[in-house]
Parts: C-alpha cells; structure tokens; sequence
C-alpha cells in the first residue's frame, strides 16, 4: 500500500484492498508506502480486518507508519489491528 489515504479517497484503497485479498486465506499489507493517513485510513484498516475475520481470514499490517499507529493507540483501537512488527 502507498501513497495518502484520506477521506477522499479511503473508499477507493478500501475496494481495491478487498479485490486484492479475494480468494487468499491470509493478507500482509506493507504500510511503509503510505505517505499520510487521516482517521479514514485508519477505518480502511480496521474495515479490512473486520471482513477478513468474518470470513475467517487474517491480515497482518507491516511497516505500519508512526502518525497512523499514534491514531490507532489513541482512538483505542490499536488492539484490532494485528501488527507484524
């Protein structure tokens, strides 16, 4: 994954991550790329893992950038997203 995610276009990396993973059992996404993040990148995330576990799949997010960690922890949500590092 690169480049912003932001409100307008967070529906967009939202359809795309869902195309993407379809048909794989278990999902890393490198998030080293990703230049900026507001609280809609962060629900693309959370949304990502959501449909995954309701599938019974996993995801994994690497490289995950510190702006969009920091919102993670102070949202309270940090514990949803399954980190690799």
């Amino acid at each position: 994954m690169s480049g912003v995610v932001r409100l307008d276009s967070a529906a967009d990396v939202l359809a795309l991550g869902v195309a993407a993973f379809a048909g794989q059992a278990s999902v890393e996404v490198d998030l080293a790329g990703v230049s900026d993040a507001d609280s809609a990148g962060l629900a693309v995330l959370i949304e990502w893992t959501r449909q995954l576990r309701v599938e019974g799949r996993t995801i994994t997010f690497c490289s995950m950038p510190p702006r969009l960690a920091g919102m993670a922890r102070m949202g309270g949500v940090a514990d949803l997203l399954p980190t690799a590092d």
